[in-house]
Formats: structure tokens, sequence, C-alpha cells
């Protein structure tokens, strides 16, 4: 696990930086390069997000999530019947 603040000195000290993704297009979980990150505010509030099979997913009210049936959703945003597209 990695804070955002210390994630400019890894990509320094380390070189290319990978991060599980999940492309829409091809339905497929994959490893893309970090091409771009920034620190939006101090996050104050967290929610936990859980899906059916027991993973929790812990982020601001304002992080963008990936459903199948909606595509991106704030996670403040979500309902019940909202298809949750999480990775391990």
């Amino acid at each position: 696990q990695l804070r955002i603040q210390d994630l400019g000195l890894y990509i320094e000290a380390h070189g290319d930086v990978k991060v599980k993704s999940y492309d829409a297009a091809t339905q497929q979980v994959v490893y893309s390069d970090v091409t771009a990150f920034a620190q939006t505010g101090e996050a104050t509030d967290l929610i936990e997000i859980e899906d059916e099979q027991g993973r929790i997913l812990q982020c601001t009210p304002e992080h963008k999530v990936f459903t199948r049936n909606r595509g991106y959703v704030e996670a403040q945003s979500l309902i019940e019947s909202d298809i949750l597209e999480l990775t391990d």
C-alpha cells in the first residue's frame, strides 16, 4: 500500500510503475503504467463499499467506481442495483 504523497518519490526511485486497472472496452483486468497522479485534497471522510463476495473498498465519497451497468459513478451515488467491477 502506497500513500499518494509518496507515489512521486517511489516512481523516481523505481522507474515505471503499473497499477491494476479495468479495461471497459475489453472487459479485462490489465496492468497500466501510471502516467499522471494528483492529490486533489485531504481525505477527511472515507466510505466503505462491500461487494457480494465480501470484498471491501475504502474510498472518498467522490471517488469514481466502475460499474458494469452505469459506467463510472461516484461512490456516494452508488445504488443497490449497481454491478461493481472490483478486482482482487
